[in-house]
């Protein structure tokens, strides 16, 4: 378990550092984090659900163009790892977190264009939030099932 734990981690924080330099998700990567779910967890009913309950409600996000399609399937493997219980504080961090993200990187644009720097307004790499608002509760759902 503790392997799993350090792996999940490990491939989490590569997704957030390539989201924050390349603004995009890498399907090979979110496909390493699949893998490393499939090996890490039992896969039962509980988790299919979560799985399901953020792959499709991402879908409808999807289409409504407020979250790319990286996003939602980075999301929804993560919720492979919880059961249901703990899919809301997930995403209730997630939001949390995203909202943080957004006003840092609100901040950051407005004073660079203060300091008279020509600047694109950025994408904002959701996927650090969805890293955090997902593994804290991955964190503690398998530290207090031990």
């Amino acid at each position: 378990m503790k392997i799993y734990i350090l792996l999940l981690v490990l491939v989490c924080l590569l997704l957030s550092f390539y989201d924050l330099k390349h603004n995009r998700l890498p399907n090979k990567l979110i496909g390493l984090v699949l893998v490393i779910q499939l090996f890490g967890i039992y896969l039962d009913q509980i988790y299919v659900t979560s799985f399901l309950v953020v792959l499709l409600s991402g879908l409808v996000i999807f289409g409504l163009r407020v979250m790319g399609a990286g996003d939602i399937k980075y999301a929804a493997v993560l919720a492979l790892t919880l059961p249901t219980q703990w899919l809301i504080p997930a995403l209730v961090l997630t939001a949390l977190s995203g909202g943080f993200l957004a006003v840092t990187y609100f901040a950051w644009f407005k004073v660079r264009q203060l300091q008279g720097i020509q600047v694109t307004a950025p994408g904002l790499p959701y996927g650090v939030a969805i890293s955090l608002g997902f593994y804290f509760p991955i964190l503690n759902h398998y530290l207090t099932t031990l």
